[in-house]
């Protein structure tokens, strides 16, 4: 596993050995102070923000381009102290599962399906699903918060292809965002600056696109 975590620390690696064979533990990209606010694994509490996929509001369905795509989530504060993300394919067979610990503020996080362990790439125009988890009590998975959807991989149309080889790096979160990409949009924002949240010019870049998708509470 790869990912850049808003409100997360890496767990040793022998601790995910036993849900998925190699990983990378998270690392930590910034982190909001601690604050006294609802809790989201505490009965009857709100988050401002809960947890969502970085997607339009009503949307569960990711597109992507990318063979091994990205997935962005936001977290809300919780008491919780792990996480889990799981795909599977169309046949409900579990590609892909990891869990990692988190601090329990809240943030964003990206999780990267990795290549070393020789997971296949998504096949084009097909569904897989996907559910991200904060694990709220280990023996009652009912009592976990969660979100699910789906992602499907599009062709690469020639249009985009020379569009992303004509552009510069720092456009390719402006060309994804304008083809519904958002997931890509915002995976590519991260790999051009690593540090989004702590640049001034990254910061207006990250806020117009959560403006486009009607996130801009986040």
């Amino acid at each position: 596993m790869s990912c850049l975590v808003l409100g997360a620390f890496p767990l040793p690696m022998r601790a995910i050995a036993t849900e998925l064979s190699g990983g990378i533990p998270p690392e930590t990209l910034a982190q909001s102070p601690q604050a006294e606010k609802p809790n989201a694994c505490k009965p009857g509490a709100i988050a401002m923000v809960p947890l969502m996929a970085l997607l339009p509001p009503n949307q569960n369905q990711i597109s992507t381009v990318k063979g091994l795509p990205s997935f962005l989530f936001h977290l809300p504060e919780t008491s919780a102290q792990t996480a889990e993300f799981v795909l599977s394919n169309d046949s409900n067979q579990i590609l892909y599962k990891v869990q990692f610990a988190i601090t329990g503020n809240p943030g964003i996080i990206r999780m990267e399906l990795p290549a070393f362990i020789n997971l296949e790439p998504l096949e084009i125009q097909k569904n897989y699903s996907w559910s991200f988890s904060i694990i709220c009590n280990p023996v009652s998975p009912s009592e976990n918060l969660s979100v699910t959807g789906t992602v499907q991989r599009l062709p690469l149309s020639s249009n985009l292809a020379t569009q992303l080889q004509n552009g510069s790096l720092s456009s390719h979160p402006q060309i994804y965002a304008e083809a519904g990409l958002w997931m890509d949009a915002f995976s590519s924002l991260v790999d051009v600056s690593q540090f989004p949240l702590e640049d001034r010019s990254n910061q207006e870049e990250w806020k117009t696109l959560l403006q486009l998708m009607g996130l801009e509470t986040l």
